[in-house]
């Protein structure tokens, strides 16, 4: 193997192992955060009710902004509705919390947003902006309520929208660098690193659903995807690990 197929390959690893890094962390704050706004406010959260899946939170929130909480919702029914909604928001310590309320009129068939607006001074643990907002019954629609969290970030030069899409455009620089450079390293490929490639590509792919999984809050699921992620993982490790083992073999 010639000096600059070994750094190509070398150079591969790298990119692609950061990449993975980066993506693994992204999907583990919107897995924890969501997870723990699940158990925010126990006692709004026992009043249960249907979900409202209209709600949406930033995945990161940072000191040079005001982040905003949305909850979209439509009136299905044939006639006007005044909606209620409540939300909580933590208020520097788990245990406070801030409520804001907020109404809706809709027409029939019509759509509206309500919007609630977060900093990081509501942060809990200084990390942790947690949210649980209810919809309250106005018959034929039922009660909803839904929670979401936010990683509040002591940034003052970026806000959490920029500073995301940094870190994605980050994770697959790495991970489609990295294998391009790994092959490149290996070309031709074999049977077996045609098979290493083929997982590496399965990774990727598994981690850009695992971030957007992960950033409609669906923490069960994304859960599920990390834990694939890791079988990939391991895949690729092994594949690596039995190719330094022939490379020594035939040295």
């Amino acid at each position: 193997m010639t000096t600059r197929r070994k750094i190509y390959r070398a150079s591969g690893i790298i990119l692609f192992s950061l990449g993975v890094l980066l993506g693994m962390v992204l999907i583990a704050v919107t897995i924890w955060t969501d997870l723990e706004a699940s158990f925010f406010d126990s006692a709004l959260a026992s009043q249960g009710g249907e979900s409202l899946k209209g709600l949406r939170c930033p995945v990161l929130v940072t000191s040079s902004e005001i982040g905003t909480v949305t909850a979209t919702i439509k009136n299905p029914a044939d006639k006007p509705v005044e909606l209620r909604l409540r939300a909580h928001i933590t208020d520097g310590f788990v245990m406070l919390m801030r409520e804001v309320n907020a109404t809706l009129q809709l027409e029939p068939g019509e759509k509206k947003t309500a919007e609630f607006f977060v900093t990081t001074d509501d942060a809990t643990y200084h990390w942790l902006v947690l949210v649980r907002v209810r919809q309250f019954r106005y018959s034929p629609l039922p009660t909803r309520q839904a929670s979401c969290g936010m990683l509040a970030l002591d940034v003052s030069f970026l806000t959490g929208g920029q500073l995301l899409g940094l870190a994605v455009a980050a994770t697959l620089l790495g991970l489609i660098g990295g294998m391009a450079l790994w092959s490149a390293g290996n070309w031709p490929l074999n049977r077996r690193a045609q098979a290493t490639v083929r997982t590496m590509a399965a990774l990727t792919v598994s981690l850009v659903v695992g971030f957007l999984v992960g950033f409609t809050g669906s923490w069960l699921l994304g859960t599920l995807l990390f834990a694939i992620n890791l079988l990939l993982i391991f895949e690729i490790v092994r594949h690596a690990v039995q190719k330094s083992g022939d490379l020594t073999s035939v040295g």
